[in-house]
């Protein structure tokens, strides 16, 4: 069969078996006993620690937490005020709770 987009409307029912109104309920309880119900195999589901770790695992996340750090070591050895980091940490861990629990 060539792809579906290639071909008209009418030759591609016909090849699937099937017209416009859809399957005859005969049909379906055929073609169930055939293929089997239309539903996805439910994949194992994560729980909350488990996504964020694996959201910690990815390498730009590493990047950015290795500068983080790498910053807040620098800014310490230089004299800076720590009031400024924590503050800066703070804006980051609340921009990062907002993303995470955000309603779509």
């Amino acid at each position: 069969m060539q792809k579906e987009y290639f071909i008209e409307s009418g030759q591609v029912l016909k090849e699937l078996g099937t017209s416009l109104s859809g399957l005859s309920a005969d049909q379906v309880l055929e073609r169930q006993a055939k293929y089997g119900f239309n539903r996805l195999k439910e994949g194992e589901k994560q729980s909350l620690i488990q996504k964020f770790f694996k959201e910690l695992a990815n390498f730009m996340t590493i990047v950015l937490i290795a500068a983080a750090v790498v910053s807040a070591v620098t800014s310490f050895y230089a004299g800076e005020d720590g009031i400024v980091v924590k503050e800066s940490l703070r804006n980051e861990g609340e921009m990062f709770l907002n993303f995470c629990f955000e309603v779509t």
